[in-house]
């Protein structure tokens, strides 16, 4: 009896672990509400789709974290939305200068997501050269000008929500914002 109780112990014991252990591999990809949310940064720029009238992917909420708060950890995360906001899996494309490689979001708790590799240096005039979509490039808001400042580990997140159309957006780029409203709140720890 006493060696059924020691076995069962451990075996409780052993489940903890590894709860814990998913909760935290769960916790570091998703940062919500409870991770530092930083607005995108300068050198960030956000293309709206070139057409719209037959539907597009729209950039819904987009942010940044910087090295200190990205756990050493340097994507591009993304997911995708239908038009209700309910999750959906969806081709996310990130685009360098001589390559591009597409894989898909996921649905929540996970992320999409593409490695990034390249340095760059703000205080030199340059900016990231990654770019990303999802679906097809002219029918999706484009965020441009990724990649790791001075090359610190810094993750960039976007979720594109599904826009029914109707419109076709003047593709004028800005910097660091987004070309329409969005609500992008900063979360502080």
């Amino acid at each position: 009896m006493e060696q059924l109780k020691r076995g069962l112990a451990t075996a409780v014991a052993g489940l903890l672990v590894l709860l814990v252990v998913l909760l935290g591999i769960v916790c570091a990809f998703d940062p919500g509400p409870v991770g530092a949310r930083e607005p995108l940064p300068e050198w960030v720029s956000i293309q709206p789709a070139q057409d719209c009238s037959q539907g597009c992917w729209r950039i819904a909420d987009a942010y940044y974290l910087p090295q200190e708060e990205s756990n050493g950890l340097h994507h591009l995360f993304g997911r995708s939305q239908d038009i209700g906001g309910a999750y959906i899996v969806a081709p996310m494309t990130l685009a360098w200068s001589d390559g591009s490689a597409t894989a898909n979001t996921k649905l929540p708790p996970d992320w999409g997501d593409h490695a990034l590799w390249d340095c760059f240096f703000p205080d030199q005039g340059e900016i990231g050269g990654y770019s990303g979509w999802i679906g097809e490039r002219a029918n999706s808001d484009v965020i441009s000008g990724m990649g790791l400042p001075y090359c610190h580990h810094v993750t960039y997140w976007v979720t594109w929500r599904w826009n029914p159309g109707g419109e076709i957006p003047t593709p004028t780029p800005t910097i660091g914002t987004l070309p329409y409203s969005v609500h992008l709140p900063l979360i502080r720890r």
